[in-house]
């Protein structure tokens, strides 16, 4: 059976069928945009360009007091040794997260990241911290490179798809047409400087842009 971590409705959490000590306060998911900074010919500086969105990261509080059966250091102790472990290739295992905040992001699979914890001054309890990342199956990402590729190639129809790392400005270079042409064709595009991945860039033809009296691409060409 695979690997689980599971939470449950009395604010425990488990790991298979072992139920680990403390109380869920509180489960926090957060992911954010990738992005990066491209230099953006004609202009001083850089410019920022979305990427796509990193892995979800995934935090479950939990609350370990001290009391008759164990102290919250004993508590820790056992958090620590559950989630610290490799596989056979000396790898951190892969878990499938079964919780309804979770799903509801669409997170399935996460690999333990690591532990925190915090003790209050003369408390008797620890608050601990597991933070999880979010697992992509290799064949996932083998499927989004191939798609990256596919998106490489001129397209017959005269559009372009944008993959990641992409300007208008390369764009324009790489079919050899001006950047104020490739603009003029894509009025859609409220932003030239601010293209995502996936979107579809009209392409005009060669001859199109020399009868409208465009200039070919050079590397000052500024939107």
């Amino acid at each position: 059976m695979a690997r689980e971590i599971i939470t449950d409705d009395f604010g425990q959490v488990k790991l298979g069928e072992q139920v680990l000590p403390g109380v869920i306060q509180q489960i926090e998911i957060e992911c954010n945009v990738r992005v990066d900074m491209e230099e953006v010919p004609g202009q001083s500086g850089s410019s920022k360009q979305p990427q796509g969105y990193e892995d979800a990261k995934i935090t479950i509080r939990i609350a370990l007091p001290t009391d008759e059966e164990s102290n919250c250091y004993s508590k820790v102790a056992e958090l620590e040794r559950s989630f610290k472990k490799v596989d056979s290739q000396a790898k951190p295992y892969v878990y499938r997260i079964v919780n309804k905040h979770a799903a509801a992001r669409g997170i399935s699979q996460v690999v333990y990241q690591g532990l925190r914890t915090t003790e209050g001054n003369g408390d008797d309890t620890i608050t601990a911290e597991i933070s999880l990342l979010e697992f992509k199956p290799v064949v996932v990402k083998t499927e989004q490179i191939a798609a990256k590729k596919a998106t490489t190639a001129q397209p017959a129809d005269g559009q372009y798809v944008v993959k990641k790392g992409d300007t208008m400005w390369g764009i324009a270079r790489t079919y050899g047409i001006s950047l104020a042409d490739l603009v003029k064709a894509n009025p859609q595009i409220e932003n030239p400087n601010l293209i995502y991945p996936g979107q579809r860039i009209n392409i005009p033809a060669k001859k199109q842009a020399v009868a409208a009296g465009s200039s070919p691409a050079v590397d000052d060409d500024v939107v």
